[in-house]
């Protein structure tokens, strides 16, 4: 194929298009993708780094925290993402608030 042709295919792809081919990678390869996408994002503010996130990683592994259900994340993300608006992003269209998927265990 002519690589003008390509390109003029990519250029023409929309989001809806792009999602739908992206659906379809095996799953190693969409969490390549997620990676890759997540790493050309502005950081939030008051965003937590990496070290952070391990951080809390062991503390639910360890049982120190306490995880809560999928479902009810689900609710409370999809909530968040309602409540954003164009004041609440950063530039690049990140969320500058989140939803801490973790409680911390009493006791």
């Amino acid at each position: 194929m002519n690589p003008h042709r390509i390109w003029s295919i990519y250029l023409s792809m929309t989001l809806a298009a792009v999602k739908k081919l992206a659906i379809k990678l095996p799953l190693k390869q969409r969490l390549q993708l997620a990676d890759a996408l997540y790493e050309t994002l502005p950081p939030l503010r008051g965003s937590v780094g990496l070290a952070e996130l391990e951080r809390r990683a062991d503390e639910v592994i360890s049982g120190k925290v306490k995880g809560i259900p999928w479902d009810e994340f689900k609710k409370e993300l999809t909530k968040m993402r309602k409540s954003i608006t164009p004041a609440g992003l950063r530039q690049g269209g990140r969320a500058t608030s989140g939803v801490r998927p973790v409680r911390r265990s009493q006791g």
